[in-house]
Formats: structure tokens, C-alpha cells, sequence
């Protein structure tokens, strides 16, 4: 038949190019003249070598197979006809035509042995055009009849060899037709006339012309696609695998996965987005060579439900393929489908990833530059890319899960104690760099065993997630709120400025627990001891803040539920020596360096201030402000209580005595006296000194003492009682309600007044009012002639249960702190903030 047909410039066609061609080939010039013939044309047409060129075409070759005419070759000797097949011609240049016969009547030739060759085979010219292949190569090429209609280089391409990507099998063939190289030994791609392409091992020779020229090129190529992609998934499987046991993350496994895909899938860009879990919501893991737009069109925010194709595939739970050329009805996806082709995107094909049981866990999307579905064997290779995503997302939800469960707390949600404690050393590192400022605050809920005894373990759940929730709220976003122990909480509070910010969110979780919680249609007024630690301290570790919290907790928890406290050295004397501590307070005492600060004490008539209860203060330079509580045993021990009595007479007189002055007012100042000196004549003679000293109206002193110190040791009022009464000044019972209070004790003692316990005026807080008892020993208190006074008001509520069961006066954070005596007064009362 005559294969091939295909005019080229006389300069191409050298006598050596067409004897490499196992068929006849004639060359033939515009005015029908046979130029040139190789040897299997010579034996078939029975030529003689010296009358080739003397002969025409038409002389020798006879029909048109396009008209429907049989073509015959006539030969010149015998005059036999000889039948061959005609295809159509592939005409390229008018100055000559290539003839390539086949007998039809040939048992076994030269070109027949070549079809059954497992090699493709073919010829090129100089120009890279194509002039012969063999069966193999049309098939391996997928030739729809005839021979390829493309150049050469239009058909190898870069080459598949992974280990050298940079080299091109086009590049070297240029220089093998050019003279540069002599031959070709590469592995390429070759690419089908349906847009595929095939992995090949690469072998061609130049064909040189007399002259030493190269006039063209025998090329064979071995189809190689099948043994690549197996030892390419070997090795994409050990490389995931190993990136998984290396503990590389899902980013890592995506980006070798999506290479492995885009090589194996020519024309394809790949990405990979994961489906987070128990939502709908898609992210993007990693993108191949998408083009930023598109990819951000095709995945949407994270807080977006997850639409349009990626949906459907994950719904039917089987790879979808959408073709860009596709009229959509949604203007959505209309506005995506002008985008794929803007981008040349001819096919968008999502695949699952899916997990047991029946979930989804991520996608493989693929951005292609051909219409339709991936080819089976395609199909097959982003099985396996899948397979291998399944097992690292797998492997990272696992992980994630195991992470969560080991740094937080199943019950509230809430980061646990592990994680709280990472975060205060990170916290210190940071604070150590660049003196910044942090609190960790601890929080115990106030009767909790009894709540949870009372109301079963169920509902002490519910409530302990509730406290989770109001606490989230009470902070910033970059705070931490950790579970802390079992009915414990902390919280780690970052960049503040000064100490004050750290109270703030005490009283702004306070008073958000100024709401009852609701739980199991029950309402219970909960409160939280808070205790402070701040990073100040110094060599501070992560260990030391948790226990100076834990030691403000505990201070906090000793003064009465919902209070707090800030840790300070003072707070942690145990440690400190005794005898260390009295030689200090000597000195203290000694170089006037204790300090005396004062309370507002109001009326609830006329909203003025009254008086102030003098509070004794020691701020040691080692250890800070030192508590009362735990100084003023040591001044007992140490038998100095008198001085420091004595110190604290003169100066709360003297002070109180210059307000009066100044102010034009009658105000009292109410002083603290001890058990022990209650029992000791010398507290007579020292008030007697100082109100003659500062002639003060002895009304004007108030001495508050708890009803162990106004009884002796037979239960009768105290001698010093007695001569303290004969001197005028007025006595208090403080924390009348308490310890061994009793109504029948206030007519015996012939006090004057007495002191409401905080736990009465907040006793609604509790959720059990006791207003009863609280308004019956005000009555009986007024009925015997003396006033009350509400302590630890701290709200509005406080106050008006003050009012309400006819307190006279009132005192409490709610109108101010104890304060240096410089800072008083106004005698208009203030609250310092209203709740």
C-alpha cells in the first residue's frame, strides 16, 4: 500500500534517510520524475539504478485509492502488476512527494517484521518530520489510521525520569538532529494524539548524508508507563509512610501526594482539603500548581458550610467529575464555571477521602486541562494517593484526639492542669525577656461537696460547666481558663500592666456570679475563693506561682466565701523563723514604720460618713504587707501588744481629732482591743492618757472587742469593761452572730454597740435568706438602747439588706478600701462602684 505520502524540500530526502525505510519509499518531484528510490522499491519495481531518475511516477504507479481507482505498481523488467494499498496523502511542501508502497500480495516483509516488534519504530527527517512508524508506535501513539500528523518534538516531550526533571528529551533531540549528539538514550513521554501521554525509554541515531551531515533520525521508544507508575507508587508509599512514622504532619504527606499525582496525571493540578471533623466545613491542606484564585474560589471559608461539587462527592461518597464547558443553572457556580475557563481548566474531578464509619474526612480535587474523568489506570494511581491521604488524616485525627484528651478536661472543655502549667512556663520565659507583667489566678467554688451531695454528682457536672462558661466570659480571648483539680479553676492572665488589672477580673467574675446558675430548675447563688499570685515574685518558677497562689487561695477562703486575696510574702510566714519576725516587728515598732489605715464608716440615714474603724498595717521591706492576723500574735508572744495598742491609741486619736477640726463634724473612731488586754488594767490607763492628751469627748472613742474578750474567765463582764465605761468611751461586740454569741449576753455586757457578721448581710447570695435573725438582733440590740453596724457591704444588695433590717450604720468595700489616714475624708459617702 502506499503508507505515507509527504512532499519535503530535495535537500531533506538523502539516498541514506529512505534506506532506513523498510518499505518501498520513491521520491518524486513536482513534474512526476522519480529522483530518488531505496533498495526495497528497487526490487519491487524490478529498477535498474541507472535508469531510477529516467523514469516517472505514473509510468510506475497507476490509480487513486481516493477515487476509488485500485493503485498498482507496474514492473519495469517483467511488466507484472503488482496490487498495493493507497492512503490518503499528507502533503507538507510542493516541492517533492515521498511514495511509501506495500505490496498488498507481501507474505513477510521487511516493514511486516517491524509491526510485530514489542519497540515502536520510527523515522524522522532533519525538520523533525515524521516519515515512518511502525504498527507499534501508531498503537502505543494511538493513531486513528495512518501515521501522527505532528512534529516530532510535539510528540516527545520532557522526559519521566524523576531524578533529573530539568533534562528534556525535545532539548536532546535537537541536539541529535543538529549534529551536537550522535545518539539518544533518555526515558520521556510521549504524548497521544487524544492528549494522553505514555512513559517511553528513549533510543534514536542519527542518520548523516554524504556530506556528514545529520539528514534525519531512527528513532525506537519502549513503552515504560506501567513499570514507572509501579516503582513511582512503591516509592510515593515509602515516602508517605515514612513521613508518617517520622511524625510529619497531614501538609507533608499532601505535598508528596500531590507531586506524585501531578507527574502520573499529565495536564492535571491536584490539591488536597480536609473535612473537619463533626462539621461541614472544608480547609485546604496543600495546592500543586492552582492558581491562587481559583483555588480560593474552590475552597470556601472555613466557617462556610461546604457546597456545590464537593458536597455531591462526598454525599454519594464516589468521585464526580464536572466538565467547565457545562451550562449551570447557579449564578454560584456559573460565576466558577467562567472561572475554570479563564483558568484553562476544562474538567474539575473531586474524589473522597473517606473514613470508617461512612465518614468523610477530606477531598482530592484535581484541575485538568482535559474534558472528562481520569482513565481507569489513572483512577487507580489517586486510589492508592487516597488510600495513603486516609491513613495520614487518620493518623492526625488520632493524634489531635489524643493531644486534646491529654491537655483537656472532658467535662467543662476547659484546657487542664498539664496545659496551665506549659502556659505559665511559657508565660515566665516571656515575662523573664521582657519584664512583662502576668497573674495566675486559682478559684475554688465555695461549697461545692455540699451542692454535690445534695443535689447528686449529675447536677455538680452541669454546674461545674456553667462555671466553666461564666469564667470564658470574664477574660480575654488570649487568656487562659483551665480546670484546675476537682471543684478548682485558674486562670493565667497575660500582659497587665499592674496589679489593679488582675482585680479587675476578680470583681468582673465577681460579679458575674452575682446570677444565680440554673441547674436542674433549681437557682443557686454560687460564689469562688480567688487567690493571686503575680510575677513579680522573685526566682519564680512555675512550681513556686502555683503554691503562692494556692497560699492567697487559702487566705481567701479563711476570710469568708467569694473573697480573694493576692499573695505576698506576709502570707507565707510559716517558713520565716519566729524570733526573725518579732526582732523585726521590735524595729518596725521602734522606727514608727508601722502604719495605720482607716475604713469609712457610714450612716444608712443620711448616706455620711461617721466615723472610721483605724486598721493596723506592717509593710515589711523583705517580705511585704503583713497581716494583722499574723504579726499581732507575735506582738503578744513577744509582750510588746501594749506599745503597739498604745502606738495605735495616739494615732487614731490624733487623727480622728484633726478630721473633727477640720471638718467641723463629731466623728468617732473605733479601735480593735485584744482578748488578752481586755483582762489588763493598762488599757485603762491608756485611753484615759490619750483622750486627755488630744481632749477628745470620750463618745467619740469606740473600742471593738469580740464577746470572748468582754467576758472573764467566770463569764462575767470583765473588770477593765467596767472601768472602760466609767471613763465614757463606747464598746462594740464585733462579729455579733458568731462563735459564742448569745442574745441573753447584750443586757450582762452593757455594750454599746454592735457589729452585723458579714455572713448575715450576704446571706442572700447563698441562695437561704436570713433576714429573720439578722433583723431580730437589730431589734433586740435597739430595744437595749444600742446601734448596729452592717459589715462587708460590697453591692447594692448588701446595702439594702442593711436598710432592710434596720442596720444604723454601714462599712464594706462597697464605699471604699482601707486607706492611708491622708486620704480621708469627704464625709459624703461614695460607693465605689455599684453592681
Amino acid at each position: 500500500m502506499v503508507r505515507f505520502i509527504m512532499r519535503l524540500t530535495p535537500s531533506v530526502i538523502t539516498q541514506e534517510l529512505i534506506e532506513t525505510i523498510p518499505d518501498p519509499v520513491l521520491v518524486v518531484a513536482t513534474d512526476d520524475s522519480v529522483l530518488l528510490a531505496n533498495q526495497p522499491a528497487v526490487r519491487l519495481c524490478e529498477l535498474d539504478d541507472s535508469n531510477v531518475q529516467s523514469l516517472h511516477f505514473a509510468e510506475i504507479v497507476t490509480g487513486n485509492s481516493s477515487s476509488g481507482t485500485p493503485v498498482t505498481v507496474r514492473t519495469c523488467r517483467s511488466g507484472r502488476t503488482i496490487p498495493v494499498s493507497d492512503t490518503l496523502p499528507h502533503v507538507r511542501d510542493p516541492d517533492v512527494v515521498v511514495h511509501v508502497l506495500r505490496p498488498e500480495e507481501s507474505p513477510v516483509g521487511a516493514s511486516t517484521v517491524l509491526d510485530t516488534l514489542v519497540e515502536g519504530v520510527m523515522v524522522v527527517s532533519a525538520d523533525g518530520d515524521i516519515l515512518y512508524v511502525n504498527q507499534t508506535a501508531r498503537t502505543m501513539l494511538g493513531c486513528r489510521g495512518g501515521y501522527p500528523q505532528a512534529d516530532v518534538r510535539e510528540i516527545i516531550t520532557d522526559p519521566a525520569g524523576f531524578d533529573d526533571p530539568e533534562s528534556a528529551g525535545a532539548h536532546l533531540l535537537d541536539n541529535l538532529l543538529s549534529g551536537r549528539e550522535s545518539t539518544l538514550n533518555e526515558p520521556a513521554i510521549a504524548i497521544c494524539e487524544s492528549a494522553s501521554s505514555v512513559e517511553v525509554m528513549l533510543n534514536a541515531s542519527a542518520l548523516n548524508s554524504a556530506n556528514g551531515r545529520p539528514s534525519g533520525a531512527v528513532i525506537t521508544f519502549l513503552n515504560i508507563t506501567g513499570q514507572r507508575h509501579a516503582e513511582l507508587q512503591i516509592s510515593i508509599q515509602s515516602r508517605v509512610m515514612n513521613a508518617i512514622a517520622a511524625g510529619g504532619g497531614l501538609y507533608e504527606s499532601s505535598e508528596l501526594l500531590i507531586e506524585y499525582l501531578e507527574r502520573v496525571i499529565p495536564g492535571s493540578s491536584v490539591a488536597v482539603y480536609q473535612i473537619e471533623r463533626d462539621s461541614r466545613n472544608i480547609s485546604l491542606v496543600a495546592a500543586g500548581r492552582i492558581k491562587p484564585e481559583l483555588r480560593d474560589a474552590l475552597c470556601p471559608d472555613s466557617s462556610d458550610p461546604i457546597s456545590g461539587m464537593c458536597v455531591q462527592a462526598l454525599m454519594r461518597r464516589s468521585p464526580m467529575v464536572i466538565d467547565a464547558g457545562d451550562s449551570l443553572k447557579d449564578s454560584d457556580q456559573a460565576a466558577l464555571n467562567c472561572l475554570l475557563v479563564k483558568s484553562g481548566i476544562d474538567s474539575v474531578w473531586c474524589h473522597p477521602v473517606d473514613a470508617p464509619p461512612h465518614r468523610g474526612v477530606g477531598l482530592i480535587c484535581l484541575y485538568r486541562t482535559a474534558i472528562g474523568a481520569p482513565d481507569r489506570s489513572q483512577e487507580s494511581l489517586i486510589q492508592t494517593a487516597t488510600g495513603l491521604l486516609r491513613v495520614t488524616m487518620d493518623r492526625v485525627q488520632i493524634e489531635r484526639e489524643l493531644r486534646y484528651q491529654s491537655f483537656n478536661d472532658d467535662l467543662t472543655g476547659l484546657p487542664n492542669r498539664v496545659l496551665m502549667m506549659d502556659r505559665v512556663e511559657l508565660a515566665i520565659q516571656r515575662a523573664e525577656q521582657s519584664d512583662q507583667l502576668f497573674a495566675l489566678l486559682l478559684l475554688n467554688v465555695d461549697r461545692f461537696q455540699m451542692i454535690n451531695n445534695s443535689l447528686g454528682h449529675q447536677a455538680g457536672d452541669q454546674m461545674l460547666r456553667e462555671i466553666a462558661r461564666r469564667l470564658r466570659v470574664c477574660v480575654r480571648s488570649d487568656d487562659l481558663v483551665a480546670r484546675f483539680t476537682g471543684d478548682s479553676f485558674a486562670i493565667v492572665l497575660d500582659s497587665l500592666s499592674s496589679e489593679s488589672d488582675a482585680i479587675n477580673v476578680v470583681m468582673r467574675i465577681q460579679r458575674e456570679f452575682g446570677t444565680p446558675l440554673r441547674i436542674n430548675d433549681v437557682d443557686l447563688y454560687v460564689s469562688v475563693s480567688i487567690g493571686i499570685a503575680l510575677s513579680t515574685e522573685p526566682e519564680l518558677t512555675v512550681d513556686s506561682l502555683v503554691q503562692y497562689a494556692d497560699i492567697a487561695l487559702n487566705r481567701a477562703r479563711e476570710a469568708g466565701r467569694g473573697q480573694f486575696a493576692v499573695f505576698s510574702p506576709s502570707l507565707d510566714l510559716s517558713r520565716v523563723p519566729r524570733l526573725e519576725l518579732q526582732s523585726k516587728l521590735h524595729r518596725a515598732l521602734a522606727s514608727d514604720a508601722l502604719d495605720l489605715h482607716f475604713q469609712s464608716v457610714s450612716s444608712l440615714q443620711d448616706s455620711e460618713v461617721a466615723g472610721y474603724e483605724a486598721l493596723i498595717r506592717w509593710n515589711d521591706p523583705e517580705f511585704g504587707a503583713i497581716s494583722p492576723d499574723e504579726f499581732l500574735p507575735l506582738a503578744q508572744q513577744a509582750g510588746i501588744m501594749a506599745e503597739i495598742t498604745s502606738w495605735v491609741l495616739d494615732r487614731a486619736v490624733s487623727r480622728v481629732i484633726g478630721w473633727q477640726k477640720s471638718t467641723g463634724r463629731k466623728l468617732f473612731v473605733s479601735v480593735n482591743v485584744s482578748a488578752e488586754e481586755m483582762q489588763d488594767s493598762l488599757l485603762v490607763e491608756q485611753v484615759d492618757a490619750v483622750l486627755k492628751r488630744y481632749q477628745m469627748d470620750p463618745k467619740c472613742l469606740l473600742l471593738e472587742m469580740t464577746e470572748h474578750a468582754l467576758l472573764d474567765l467566770s463569764g462575767r463582764p470583765s473588770k477593765t469593761l467596767e472601768r472602760l465605761r466609767e471613763l465614757g468611751v463606747r464598746i462594740a461586740l464585733d462579729d455579733f452572730g458568731t462563735g459564742y454569741s448569745s442574745l441573753s449576753y447584750l443586757e450582762n455586757l452593757n455594750i454599746d454597740a454592735i457589729k452585723i457578721d458579714r455572713a448575715f448581710i450576704q446571706s442572700a447570695r447563698g441562695g437561704v435568706s436570713r433576714y429573720p435573725v439578722a433583723s431580730a438582733m437589730v431589734d433586740i440590740a435597739r430595744q437595749l438602747g444600742m446601734f448596729s453596724v452592717a459589715e462587708g457591704i460590697e453591692t447594692d444588695e448588701d446595702e439594702r439588706v442593711a436598710r432592710q433590717i434596720g442596720c444604723d450604720y454601714s462599712q464594706g468595700y462597697f464605699y471604699g478600701r482601707p486607706a492611708a489616714g491622708a486620704e480621708h475624708p469627704p464625709m459624703q459617702r461614695v460607693p465605689a462602684r455599684r453592681n
